[in-house]
């Protein structure tokens, strides 16, 4: 019996060393690094969650900004993210707003229909400001259903770097690309937001955040 028991004790751990885990694709860099060498890298902690987000309230905006959220918090598979919703833009860790109309010449043979900014900002003793802010660019001239896909698409993006991650990836299957072309997180977004999550911060959220 004991002889039988180690048998199948090895074959059971020959079988296990047999197993390749898939492959995952390499995480592409997402701190910003400054002249002095000092390297921003930030993401919100769990005393922090949920991250309270203000939309507001235009057009498809709001579920457009669900649909983001909930995205993203796919890709937190151990719950290092979530967000919520808010009424109050004053109690909100993140605002998206909509500006009015611009000119946008476009990005080669591309025609963008829309542009992203997110404003994040880093005091001197590495404390980042909130909120951070979002802002949507529609452009001038834009036929709603290629602006709402363009809007939807960019604010997923936008929301990405209120994560964390600030720099853009190269590869345009990447929703952190720019312009981004696709309008969920890949499997190289979700390897930059666990390699993120994963690490330490060099900045600080505010106390009580």
């Amino acid at each position: 019996m004991i002889r039988g028991g180690t048998i199948l004790l090895v074959a059971l751990v020959a079988a296990c060393g047999d197993l390749v885990p898939p492959a995952r694709p390499d995480p592409y860099d997402v701190g910003i690094r400054l002249n002095d060498g000092f390297e921003l890298r930030f993401h919100w902690t769990p005393a922090s969650l949920p991250v309270r987000f203000w939309i507001e309230p235009e057009a498809n905006l709001p579920t457009d900004a669900a649909e983001a959220i909930q995205a993203w918090e796919a890709v937190a598979l151990l719950g290092e993210f979530r967000g919520v919703v808010v009424a109050d833009s004053d109690a909100a860790d993140v605002l998206v707003v909509r500006a009015e109309p611009i000119d946008i010449n476009g990005n080669g043979a591309t025609r963008l229909d829309c542009l992203g900014q997110t404003e994040i900002s880093v005091e001197l003793d590495t404390t980042v400001t909130l909120p951070f802010v979002i802002e949507l660019f529609p452009r001038r001239g834009a036929s709603p259903t290629s602006l709402r896909s363009c809007l939807r698409t960019t604010l997923a993006h936008e929301i990405g770097h209120t994560l964390g991650l600030f720099q853009h990836s190269d590869a345009p299957d990447d929703l952190m690309y720019a312009p981004p072309r696709v309008g969920r997180p890949s499997e190289r977004d979700v390897a930059s937001f666990a390699a993120l999550y994963h690490s330490i911060p060099s900045v600080r959220l505010p106390a009580g955040r």
